[in-house]
């Protein structure tokens, strides 16, 4: 398996609701007072800030997977909600659109070294 480095930094090209949705998600984790990695969560937020038009923001393999632990908590705190179909779609569009710069194999490394279980 090819190896991976989980904070080498990739372009990915976001549409402006892409920036918005990943801001959302950032916003939620905040609000759940989920611990994490202060430093990382920035980075990403100014990264989307900036790309709010939409444009190429870089972003990790780590990066993309606490986005999609961010994806998880906003679908998991959706269940029952009258819009929760909706929230699906979107989730699965926005864990497609994250996972795109790595390859299925460097997810299957970074799983197997951190139990991180994505895409």
């Amino acid at each position: 398996m090819p190896a991976v480095e989980p904070e080498e930094l990739r372009p990915l090209d976001l549409p402006a609701e892409g920036a918005q949705a990943l801001l959302t998600i950032l916003g939620i984790v905040d609000d759940q007072c989920v611990p994490v990695n202060r430093a990382r969560r920035d980075r990403i937020e100014r990264a989307l800030l900036e790309a709010q038009g939409g444009g190429v923001i870089e972003l990790s393999i780590a990066d993309a997977a606490f986005l999609m632990d961010g994806m998880d908590l906003t679908e998991t705190m959706s269940m029952g909600l009258p819009w929760f179909d909706q929230v699906v779609m979107t989730a699965a569009f926005v864990r497609e659109t994250l996972a795109e710069p790595w390859t299925d194999a460097e997810w299957l490394v970074l799983r197997d070294a951190t139990n991180v279980r994505r895409p």
